[in-house]
C-alpha cells in the first residue's frame, strides 16, 4: 500500500503594521475606522442607492477579496447599506493584525 504525503509550501511571513503606521495610512481614508480591541480589522459602511446595487457591490467585494486571499465580513441592511469589515490574516490560529495588503485593499474602495 502506498502513502501520499501532502506537502504545503510555507506561507510568506506576515508583516503586521504598527498602529501608528495604520493611523498614518488611514488619514487619507477618513471613512474607514480601526476596530478594537487590538486593531485587527478595518470597517466602513457604504450607503448605496438601492438594495440591488448593495447586493451587487457586496458580491464584487467578496469575489475580489477572495481572489486576493483576504478575509472580509459583509452585512447588507434593508436601507441598502453595506457594512464591510476587512480582517487581518490568521497566523497559527490567531489574528495577525492589519497588514499593508489589507490597508491597500481598503484604499481601493476609498
Amino acid at each position: 500500500m502506498s502513502q501520499v504525503a501532502r506537502i504545503q509550501s510555507p506561507n510568506p511571513p506576515v508583516q503586521r503594521l504598527k498602529s501608528e503606521r495604520v493611523q498614518d495610512m488611514l488619514t487619507a481614508m477618513p471613512a474607514w475606522e480601526i476596530l478594537p480591541p487590538e486593531g485587527e480589522a478595518l470597517n466602513r459602511v457604504f450607503t448605496l442607492p438601492t438594495a440591488r446595487v448593495a447586493e451587487a457591490f457586496a458580491e464584487y467585494v467578496s469575489a475580489y477579496a477572495e481572489a486576493l486571499g483576504h478575509d472580509v465580513y459583509l452585512e447588507i441592511s434593508e436601507e441598502a447599506a453595506v457594512d464591510l469589515t476587512l480582517i487581518g490574516p490568521e497566523v497559527r490560529g490567531r489574528q495577525a493584525g492589519l497588514t499593508e495588503e489589507i490597508v491597500t485593499f481598503a484604499q481601493k474602495f476609498g
